[in-house]
């Protein structure tokens, strides 16, 4: 079984509504935290809270 870490990635695809002040994009740069197959994300202008599936909606760089 995988730890959690620190992974840099990138967003794919974006498949639900962001919040008013989200900062972030497809395509955008990012740091959350790896958890198996899913990467946990906090948007900072929005305080929106995400997860993201590598090899679907991101890709770990």
């Amino acid at each position: 079984m995988e730890s959690q870490n620190e992974v840099s990635f990138v967003v794919t695809k974006i498949e639900e509504p962001r919040k008013f002040g989200s900062v972030f994009e497809i395509g955008g740069e990012y740091i959350g935290i790896k958890d198996g197959r899913s990467i946990f994300w906090t948007d900072p202008g929005s305080g929106q809270q995400w997860i993201f599936y590598n090899n679907d909606t991101c890709q770990v760089i």
